[in-house]
């Protein structure tokens, strides 16, 4: 999941000293796995403070649940309405 963040053309996290996730195998590498440094980038920053909605901007595709999420066609929980929607909400829409 985190390494999903730091991929595509527009990353939410970056490496301060790698350029790529270090997924350590089973007894191998947990040092330097634990000691990796990620930091949000600017649209990282964006998408946490609810100012722009990352499914928008780079969403890869993916499975979940037997259902394939790809733009356009990706759903989203409307607490408001409390039901799926295919509109996405950002904070200033809210």
């Amino acid at each position: 999941m985190v390494e999903r963040l730091t991929l595509g053309e527009t990353p939410l996290l970056s490496f301060r000293d790698s350029d790529h996730f270090l997924r350590p195998p089973k007894e191998l590498a947990w040092k330097e796995f634990q000691n990796q440094f990620l930091e949000l980038t600017d649209q990282g920053v964006r998408v946490a403070k609810g100012e722009e909605n990352y499914t928008l901007i780079d969403y890869p595709e993916r499975c979940l649940g037997g259902v394939r999420l790809k733009p356009p066609e990706i759903w989203f929980w409307d607490y408001q309405a409390n039901a799926l929607s295919t509109s996405p909400r950002i904070r200033s829409g809210m």
